[in-house]
């Protein structure tokens, strides 16, 4: 309950915070809480709970997600690929499915948004035998242009591949 009421304060656009929408969400079939002892209990243990948790996490609660760089990717490789290449299998789809199933796995803690992105999009690559085209004399393939470094993304790959 610590974190739901945590999570709320974090605000979108357009979004307000309301105490009484997170009792209603934990415990729906219950009546309101009257403004008593028990009430103030509650309230004062959950933002202890919730000062403690931002302590843990050294008031770090922004997180750069690699589904933005997923799309980007995406449209990129549909440019290159070709239209027809891409709607031939749903290679969006099975990416997007592969990142959601990856957040079971403690690797995305360990890596950039962008090497995860990427080696998701490999995976989804292979998977359908998709071969990215490329000129004779270049000296780069397709995720070389937006990974720095390939050592890290090699690695990551290989963790992937096989836990998965």
């Amino acid at each position: 309950m610590s974190s739901m009421f945590s999570t709320s304060k974090v605000r979108l656009p357009g979004q307000t915070n309301a105490d009484a929408d997170i009792f209603r969400c934990v415990y729906p079939k219950s009546d309101p809480l009257p403004l008593a002892d028990e009430y103030w209990c509650l309230r004062d243990a959950i933002v202890h709970c919730e000062l403690l948790m931002l302590r843990v996490l050294q008031f770090r609660v922004s997180v750069d997600h690699p589904h933005r760089y997923l799309l980007h990717y995406l449209w990129s490789l549909t440019d290159w690929l070709g239209p027809g290449v891409v709607r031939g299998v749903p290679l969006s789809q099975v990416a997007w499915s592969l990142l959601c199933d990856l957040y079971q796995h403690p690797v995305c803690l360990k890596h950039p948004p962008q090497h995860i992105a990427i080696t998701i999009l490999q995976l989804a690559l292979l998977i359908y035998d998709i071969r990215v085209p490329h000129g004779e004399d270049s000296v780069l393939t397709w995720y070389e242009v937006s990974i720095f470094s390939l050592i890290p993304f090699v690695a990551l790959f290989q963790k992937i591949k096989w836990s998965m």
